[in-house]
């Protein structure tokens, strides 16, 4: 049994909240192999008591405390997986898990909208198929619910997201609205050549869209290791490494999920690509790379603005190679080494090290590599080809333009005929939508001229066209028509409307007992309820989804007008 308890009771003191999110401040990967990113950028090691290969995958809550990680069960081509808790006890109903412990980048952790789901998707191995000698993996989701204060357990389990076959390497990055991620995996290319991408656009573990597309070039069979998938920190870049001598590069749109290729780079050094990273700016990778004939590793940098490549480091150590990238919660670049046969078959005196890229954002050798520069002192941790297999988490949604119609105003039409301004000034790469045409002087434009000749309320429609931005919003003006007299007027017509918000009835309260007329509109102008208001107090029945809407209360030829929030 993992034993963890004790070990996170000293590493694991309570803390401050860092300013993003945690969830990738524990590691658990190889043989025992365990690091804390502390707050003030140092690491604490400990014995995680996980057994992995190459898949390797945990998560922390928001503020750092370990909650899961995958512990493999070592069982030929049907490897299964369990996910053990922080205490080093297997959550509920958290075993027998299809895995496969030698798929690069094959399973991560997505946590839901809310802190008491987290869904785990993995890839695996069919095992019905597996059993006839075909490879087909699959991708699952496993979801895990918090069912009482601090115990979790797993309530969904191996539910087959995409059928196969698909090729070893996951990856994720979140959607542009910020509340969805897109899950990016690759066809199968050991059977037939393939450069057919899937991608899943997931929201709190539901499938919203289930697409394909071909992009960038066709991989093979012999084409080599497989290679990992690594989004840029910025979420605009994808780096796919061939597992030849190259690697390719796509830009990526987080709105739709769609890959332009804008880069295919051969590093010229002949080996086979198996590990890639970001740099924290997005501006650099790093490739690692291995060339079998010699038993010769590379460590290479690329530059995404210059298409630079510097060799950083050539490592000849017979029986070690380099393997997996990983971006750490304190900006640095972590590197696995695994000996030739891994899991101990081939021990040296650094299987218990990883290399460290100290300045990842420094262009050529001032990044700082160091081959060893991480070792744990318990040398009975042992360093394979995995590291976990994080996404961003701290990356949220697209910057966007928020619709502003400005501020309520009044037209006074003895004085005034040639309208007010509405709306504000223009800001770059957003279009305007206005309705009603009635009055206005333009529809498209940030800042038309209102003259109409009545009280209307304007709706704007303002849609952001940034790059990967996906965001269309409304907002609503009201301009009151009236004679005005003098500089002002104060209208002697005042209702109450209460309570504001409300969960479903509101109160309107007349200054006189003359009826009226009460209008409820919807943010795109739509009439949801008109009722007659009979006496001094009236009490409406809002059957309305919650919402922010926009009331029209009318007696006597006046208007009085106001938002309303249904909750």
């Amino acid at each position: 049994m993992v034993k963890y308890l004790g070990i996170f009771l000293l590493v694991l003191l309570p803390m401050t909240t860092w300013a993003q999110l945690k969830h990738d401040a524990n590691w658990c990967f190889g043989e025992g192999a365990g690091i804390y990113f502390e707050n003030d950028g140092t690491l604490s090691a400990f014995n995680s008591g996980i057994n992995s290969f190459e898949t390797a995958a945990c998560i922390s809550s928001k503020n750092g405390e370990l909650l899961f990680a995958l512990q493999l069960a070592y069982q030929g081509s049907d490897d299964l997986g369990q996910l053990i808790g922080g205490t080093g006890i297997q959550i509920d109903n958290g075993d027998s898990l299809l895995m496969g412990s030698s798929i690069t980048q094959g399973a991560l952790f997505i946590p839901g909208n809310d802190t008491s789901t987290y869904y785990f998707y993995h890839l695996g191995y069919n095992p019905g198929l597996s059993s006839q000698g075909i490879y087909s993996i699959e991708l699952y989701r496993t979801t895990i619910e918090e069912i009482g204060p601090g115990q979790w357990a797993v309530t969904q389990k191996n539910e087959l997201m995409v059928q196969g076959p698909l090729q070893e390497k996951l990856t994720a990055v979140r959607a542009a609205d910020g509340n969805c991620w897109w899950l990016v995996t690759h066809k199968e290319t050991f059977v037939s050549c393939s450069n057919e991408f899937r991608l899943l656009k997931v929201c709190d573990g539901v499938i919203a869209e289930n697409k394909s597309q071909n992009a960038g070039k066709l991989k093979c069979v012999g084409s080599g290791y497989v290679g990992e998938l690594a989004f840029s920190p910025n979420g605009e870049l994808l780096a796919e490494v061939l597992g030849t001598d190259s690697f390719q590069m796509f830009k990526f749109d987080r709105c739709v999920g769609e890959l332009e290729l804008i880069a295919s780079i051969g590093s010229g050094y002949g080996g086979g690509s198996y590990g890639v990273a970001f740099s924290p700016n997005s501006n650099l990778i790093y490739i690692a790379e291995y060339r079998s004939s010699s038993d010769t590793s590379y460590l290479y940098q690329y530059s995404v603005l210059d298409s630079r490549i510097t060799l950083l480091k050539k490592v000849d150590d017979p029986g070690r190679y380099t393997a997996q990238l990983e971006l750490g919660a304190d900006n640095k670049i972590y590197l696995a080494y695994c000996g030739k046969y891994c899991r101990g078959l081939f021990p040296n005196s650094y299987d218990y090290c990883l290399g460290v890229i100290n300045n990842p954002d420094s262009l050529g050798i001032a990044c700082d590599f160091e081959p060893f520069g991480y070792c744990f002192s318990d040398t009975s941790i042992k360093i394979t080809f995995g590291l976990p297999n994080f996404p961003n988490y701290n990356l949220g949604p697209e910057g966007v333009f928020l619709a502003n119609a400005g501020k309520d105003t009044v037209l006074c039409s003895n004085t005034n005929t040639t309208g007010v301004t509405i709306g504000v000034p223009l800001v770059p790469n957003v279009t305007y939508l206005w309705q009603p045409a009635t009055g206005l002087s333009a529809t498209n434009t940030a800042q038309p001229t209102a003259n109409p000749a009545q009280g209307t309320w304007y709706f704007l429609t303002a849609t952001d066209t940034t790059a990967t931005s996906c965001a269309v919003n409304t907002d609503s003006v009201y301009v009151e028509v009236r004679t005005c007299v003098g500089i002002t007027e104060t209208s002697n017509f005042q209702a109450k409307l209460y309570p504001n918000p409300t969960t479903g009835a509101v109160t309107v309260e007349l200054p006189g007992t003359a009826g009226g007329i009460f209008t409820l509109y919807n943010l795109l102008g739509q009439q949801v309820l008109e009722a007659p208001l009979t006496a001094k107090s009236t009490v409406l029945d809002i059957d309305a989804s919650p919402s922010i809407y926009l009331y029209e209360i009318s007696i006597d030829g006046h208007l009085q007008n106001g938002k309303l929030v249904v909750e």
